[in-house]
């Protein structure tokens, strides 16, 4: 299926199956209310173009660059966004769903009441990123980087920090369960009213970090520093300390 043949179908809103369409460019492309199975946009490049409520499934988009992209309430599912670029580029109500989204790069981006749910971030980067009302539920996350970004009322399940690099990075009122954050120097980090349940800080250097308002209900603290800590309202109820 050429790209041509590919846009007329989306525009029909017909469900498109097995295009290959690798390479192409696309400007001010708008693609509404369709359903893209099966299809490979190896190497594309979208510029200023919109996405709404659109249903990917099973589809190769690796090494796609996104610029000033607008994505709303599209879901990606059991797809290969590995080794993508996404430029300013905003997204609300979306999901990723037991796909790749390894290597990729996201800057200068929002994402808003969006869900990513078994999907490896492994060696992704999140630069100057606004992440709010999102969750990230059992993500490979061994490599990522998140720099210069700000993550508001998410919330994370089972993510494993150790490997992770967190760079001028803020997070307020997350819910954080089962993740390890072990061994990890945090000094002078800002965790505001987040809740770790069952996390663990063992060995965790969090000296002149700011934990206002957090919640360690069971979490393990054995061998944390915590050296100066800003722990005001914060509660450790039923912590291994």
């Amino acid at each position: 299926m050429s790209a041509a043949d590919f846009l007329a179908q989306c525009q029909r809103l017909q469900p498109v199956r097995g295009a290959a369409v690798d390479g192409e460019v696309f400007t001010g492309l708008v693609l509404q209310r369709d359903i893209v199975q099966e299809s490979t946009f190896r190497d594309c490049r979208f510029t200023e173009a919109g996405f709404d409520g659109m249903a990917f499934t099973r589809c190769d988009l690796k090494g796609a660059r996104f610029s000033h992209c607008r994505f709303s309430e599209t879901n990606f599912i059991d797809c290969d966004l590995s080794a993508t670029v996404f430029e300013a580029c905003e997204f609300s109500n979306c999901t990723f769903t037991e796909g790749s989204l390894s290597g990729a790069a996201l800057s200068n981006s929002t994402l808003f009441r969006c869900s990513l749910a078994k999907t490896s971030l492994t060696l992704a980067q999140l630069s100057k990123v606004s992440v709010q009302d999102s969750a990230f539920l059992e993500c490979p996350s061994d490599g990522l980087r998140i720099v210069d970004t700000r993550l508001f009322n998410f919330m994370m399940v089972k993510t494993d920090f150790t490997r992770v690099l967190l760079q001028g990075t803020d997070m307020e009122q997350g819910l954080m369960v089962e993740c390890d954050f072990s061994g990890k120097d945090l000094a002078g980090y800002r965790f505001a009213n987040c809740n770790f349940q069952n996390s663990d800080f063992s060995g965790t250097r969090l000296d002149a970090a700011s934990l206002q308002g957090s919640v360690f209900a069971e979490a393990i603290l054995a061998g944390t520093s915590l050296v100066e800590v800003d722990a005001r309202r914060a509660m450790f109820s039923r912590a291994q300390i």
